[in-house]
């Protein structure tokens, strides 16, 4: 049996809280969804048709003179029952993919230097991550504060900063760990 296309489930999500055009469920999804959810524009478009054939979501057209018509669309009743499903539905398990980690496994093969470099630069981007998502918080704190969702929001954003900032924590412990390495290798 082929498996489900989740990246339904996504732009479900944005048209229950309102009726967007596929621009606006990009813009909104690159501000939030995207630090755990990614959907490339291309795919937006072809699941909002497939949306509205399903019945899941329907269209309307506005036009502006001078300028395209834009297409938004709303979710049905239908489609609030889908989603309220796939969301009482037990999550599958995540199977991440690291290269920093597959190559650190290979790295008996090279100079623990080089393995250095590699866990420096997967900490820089990790404390970076950090800051980016402890600023999204303070920001939807501010702005969203009264808004109903900010709980569920304030908790994917807290994932983010707490596996960051163990990902940075573990980069502080493998470094130590290399360069004792390194030293051993002179």
């Amino acid at each position: 049996m082929a498996r489900a296309n989740k990246s339904r489930f996504p732009i479900l999500g944005m048209l229950a809280n309102e009726p967007m055009s596929g621009y606006d469920i990009k813009k909104h999804m690159e501000k939030s969804l995207s630090n755990f959810w990614r959907i490339s524009y291309g795919q937006i478009y072809p699941m909002l048709r497939e949306l509205e054939g399903e019945g899941l979501a329907v269209r309307s057209v506005e036009s502006h003179e001078g300028k395209p018509d834009r297409h938004r669309y709303t979710i049905t009743e239908r489609g609030r029952e889908v989603l309220r499903d796939w969301l009482a539905e037990p999550a599958e398990p995540h199977q991440s993919r690291n290269e920093t980690l597959l190559k650190l496994f290979f790295c008996a093969n090279v100079p623990a230097a080089e393995s250095i470099e590699h866990v420096k630069r997967m900490r820089a981007h990790h404390s970076q991550a950090n800051e980016t998502y402890r600023q999204k918080l303070e920001m939807l704190e501010q702005v969203y504060k009264d808004n109903p969702h900010m709980p569920y929001w304030r908790l994917t954003l807290n994932c983010g900063v707490r596996v960051s900032q163990a990902f940075t924590e573990w980069c502080d412990f493998a470094i130590a760990e290399l360069e004792a390495m390194a030293k051993k290798e002179k």
